[in-house]
């Protein structure tokens, strides 16, 4: 067997393995702090502290025990992998459609978003859901490539009733879309002339809707048929600063559509 594949093979049949070398790898540890920590027995620790000096990963310093460079590389590079499978068991309602080759963005940091999915019973939930915290948004960033008319009339809300203010980047199959709608012209044309909103055309396709709220980020995954199947919701720092950096990439290469020009 590859070595590689032996160390990750020894370490996954053990939850207690990977436990004891998370807790290490944060900082040394007697054997009472890790009994306290992992919940292992005292003869369960001893085997697994025995492995662990055999295959170079931590040696004893006085009473503690702490890693050696090997255990630390083994170990974070491990926890990056399991944090990368947890990841994917938390996004499989959405892991199909989300483009992540196109994302440039690291997955871990939406090990904790929340995903709403579309269901039988629902098949706009993920559609509402993205509306509802739009609406209730002071400012709103967005890329938008699929009209979605329940998310188009809360921005409208929000600028027009509310004290909202809007930045959209669009794209020329969102605004061949809105000219084949009358209501859906009407309030994108309502949310053109408002003072509180900006609005960019790109010249080009976006492989996904997203936007950037206050404290978080809201990306509708959609299907082949530009049908919204999930939204993903998120406050990671690091997929905030992400989402951010992507939007004003977009914008600054799309051009400000003038008030005498309709959006249709």
């Amino acid at each position: 067997m590859n070595p590689a594949l032996g160390h990750i093979e020894f370490l996954s049949r053990s939850a207690l393995r990977v436990a004891v070398l998370r807790s290490l790898l944060d900082q040394p540890h007697d054997r009472a702090e890790l009994r306290e920590e992992t919940g292992a027995s005292s003869s369960t620790l001893g085997r697994i502290i025995r492995d662990f000096i055999e295959r170079d990963w931590i040696v004893r310093n006085g009473h503690a025990y702490e890693v050696t460079p090997m255990g630390d590389l083994v170990g974070r590079e491990f926890t990056r992998l399991l944090d990368s499978m947890e990841t994917v068991e938390h996004l499989h309602e959405a892991i199909t459609w989300l483009p992540t080759e196109e994302m440039d963005l690291d997955l871990s940091g939406l090990q904790n978003a929340s995903v709403i999915a579309a269901t039988a019973g629902n098949p706009f939930l993920p559609v509402l859901a993205m509306a509802g915290r739009i609406g209730g948004a002071d400012h709103v960033r967005m890329l938008a490539s699929v009209v979605v008319p329940q998310t188009l009339a809360a921005i409208r809300d929000g600028v027009i009733e509310g004290s909202q203010s809007f930045e959209g980047v669009v794209t020329p199959s969102f605004l061949d879309a809105l000219g084949t709608d009358t209501t859906l012209g009407g309030h994108s044309q309502e949310i053109f002339e408002a003072d509180r909103a900006e609005i960019y055309r790109y010249e080009g396709e976006f492989p996904f809707n997203m936007a950037v709220l206050e404290d978080r980020v809201l990306i509708m995954v959609s299907d082949a048929e530009k049908m919204p199947r999930a939204m993903i919701e998120t406050r990671n720092k690091e997929v905030l600063r992400w989402a951010e950096s992507t939007y004003t990439s977009y914008r600054d290469q799309s051009a400000p559509l003038k008030p005498e020009r309709p959006v249709k």
